[in-house]
């Protein structure tokens, strides 16, 4: 008995290194890229008259399935729906970065809009010495600015709202991470006083960066971090055939300060870049995606 075990054994352990010798040594991993300078999306979904009309806007660009149409994106709202059932969404970075969504159901069935804006911020230093300053400052853990902002949330009958902030340094595995979350609602258990509610209030957020030396389009002068702002809003039920009327609504819009000190620059969004970087659209698409599953999965529990 002992003998079969033993040549099982070999005959596995020879099997083992087969395998790896065929398969060979593990591919060495592949460059890292600066993220996007900025990444303009939404959904929405609403019920007009019965219909079913999905929606959204996918980089700066509006898209519509079913009845009816968004109306075109220029920085300002677009709409899909009508006054019985409507959802609505706003992403803007200049002159000022705001995430904004809007819902009203006054019919049967649902509405939901949810947006999220995403941008690059580059610390450029103004000579090597303030370069090496700044990578001193990353050894140490320090955070080199902040980002603090407004929010602002409603919800009247069935409807919920909820806004985030996010920044994030280490794209695309973002370890550097801070976040600011709120939501408010008038039914169910998000109207219970342990929430934060709904009105205005404030956020603040340490904001890290790293260097981006060894990143594809990068340079020796230049940190990067990321700022992602999310608002979502959404009235009624799911189910078409009854009327919970409601409405909600949630704002939200970041300012960057740095630390004092610095002898270095930022360069927020498109406004500028170096060394004509390369975006790797996976690195945006992944974090918007998990974060928006998130937000997701808290208004499921919501309910």
């Amino acid at each position: 008995m002992r003998a079969q075990i033993a040549f099982s054994l070999a005959c596995l352990t020879l099997a083992t290194a087969a395998v790896a010798e065929e398969s060979g040594p593990p591919s060495p991993p592949g460059p890292t890229y600066l993220p996007a300078a900025v990444s303009l999306s939404g959904s929405a979904f609403t019920y007009p008259n019965g219909n079913v009309v999905q929606g959204g806007i996918n980089d700066g660009s509006v898209y519509t399935f079913g009845a009816g149409a968004g109306t075109p994106y220029a920085g300002g709202i677009v709409s899909w729906g009508n006054s019985g059932s409507l959802a609505q969404l706003q992403l803007t970075l200049t002159p000022d970065a705001s995430a904004f969504a809007s819902t009203t159901q006054s019919t049967a069935g649902r509405s939901s809009a949810g947006s999220a804006l995403g941008y690059r911020v580059l610390l450029v230093a103004n000579d090597s010495k303030a370069a090496a300053d700044i990578a001193a400052r990353i050894d140490n853990g320090d955070a080199l600015a902040n980002v603090s902002g407004h929010w602002n949330l409603g919800a009247t009958g069935y409807g919920y709202s909820s806004v985030q902030a996010v920044t994030s340094a280490n794209v695309p595995n973002a370890n550097l991470q801070t976040a600011a979350y709120h939501q408010c609602g008038s039914y169910g258990h998000l109207a219970d006083a342990s929430t934060p509610g709904c009105g205005g209030g404030s956020f603040s957020l340490a904001m890290h960066f790293v260097s981006t030396a060894a990143m594809v389009g990068g340079n020796a002068l230049s940190f990067v971090s990321s700022v992602s702002l999310y608002a979502n809003a959404d009235s009624g039920i799911a189910n078409g055939l009854l009327t919970y009327p409601g409405s909600a609504t949630a704002f939200i819009d970041p300012t960057i300060t740095l630390v004092s000190g610095l002898n270095a620059h930022l360069i927020v969004g498109d406004n500028g870049s170096v060394a004509n970087p390369v975006p790797e659209p996976s690195t945006w698409a992944l974090m918007v995606g998990g974060l928006v599953g998130l937000l997701a999965w808290r208004r499921r529990a919501a309910r």
